[in-house]
């Protein structure tokens, strides 16, 4: 009779897969899967709860593949779910990458199923040597979630800044490396690479080049002069 049930759940955006081991290993029931929402939710929980009178458990460790943050709100029901607070229950969130490697160990013994990776994530909680999740995490939750908001359109505004800079080398090859403003994509540098060919900057009078770059950059600036100088002496 098992004691301990061991739950995988793999999670996309529509629907969540769940298998349920015992201590060796062995399926305690066909996997079932359910709609990624509150009712999917409801189902999940139900069998659990059956599973768990049905081989009258001792404890319930449940395993979530950490996608995104598709798992949240399940996340959070498991832990608030009535039916489950009879039996010492511990959740995990488990790497994909952790899973993914997990997985290799299985190599040609691998089971026949159509759920292998569910399956993999159960076994994964199986094995142990994992952080249970703690509600405590969920206050920088949002905060985490921002942060890697942040470094996303980092990252990506790089990779077009690199990209911007490529296409201005065909226009100004000296441009980037001269720097004639401390910033290429400020608001007074875009303007000029706006609205003059290198030709216009060496015909454009000095004085109304300086007007410009002064209109352009709110009149805070410093040396706007020499800006217009550098400009000015850039070669096409």
């Amino acid at each position: 009779m098992a004691q301990v049930i061991f739950a995988g759940i793999d999670i996309s955006s529509l629907k969540c897969d769940l298998v349920c081991l015992d201590e060796q290993g062995h399926q305690l029931a066909p996997a079932k899967s359910f709609a990624n929402n509150r009712e999917g939710a409801s189902g999940l929980v139900e069998v659990l709860d059956h599973l768990a009178h049905k081989f009258n458990i001792q404890q319930l460790h449940i395993g979530l593949e950490a996608t995104s943050v598709y798992g949240i709100h399940l996340r959070e029901f498991l832990l608030d779910a009535s039916p489950l607070k009879a039996y010492p229950t511990e959740i995990y969130e488990i790497n994909p990458v952790m899973v993914a490697g997990f997985k290799k160990a299985f190599g040609a013994r691998r089971p026949k199923t159509d759920v292998m990776d569910v399956y993999v994530i159960a076994e994964r909680v199986r094995f142990g040597h994992l952080t249970p999740y703690r509600r405590e995490a969920m206050v920088t939750e949002p905060l985490r979630q921002l942060t890697r908001l942040r470094l996303h359109l980092v990252e990506l505004l790089t990779v077009e800044q690199n990209r911007a800079l490529n296409l201005l080398f065909l226009k100004f090859s000296n441009y980037h490396q001269d720097r004639p403003f401390s910033q290429t994509f400020g608001r007074a540098s875009l303007a000029v690479l706006q609205e003059f060919t290198p030709d216009e900057l060496v015909e454009m009078p000095l004085e109304d080049l300086v007007d410009f770059i002064q209109s352009h950059g709110n009149n805070r600036l410093a040396e706007p002069g020499e800006m217009a100088k550098t400009l000015k002496q850039l070669p096409p």
